[in-house]
């Protein structure tokens, strides 16, 4: 079952430090961005709830 991190009494324990996040998130921007090529190239607009 999903458990959002915003509602967790304690935070995660590391398994693997990062020394430089910002590099590792770039990873992972470029890694999503390789898979979604439409959506990377999309003009950003804010979420919306659709009703």
């Amino acid at each position: 079952m999903f458990q959002s991190y915003t509602s967790m009494a304690a935070p995660f324990t590391p398994t693997h430090p990062v020394r430089d996040p910002a590099a590792a998130m770039a990873t992972a921007v470029h890694h999503w961005a390789a898979r979604k090529p439409r959506l990377a190239l999309a003009e950003p607009r804010p979420w919306t709830l659709h009703v």
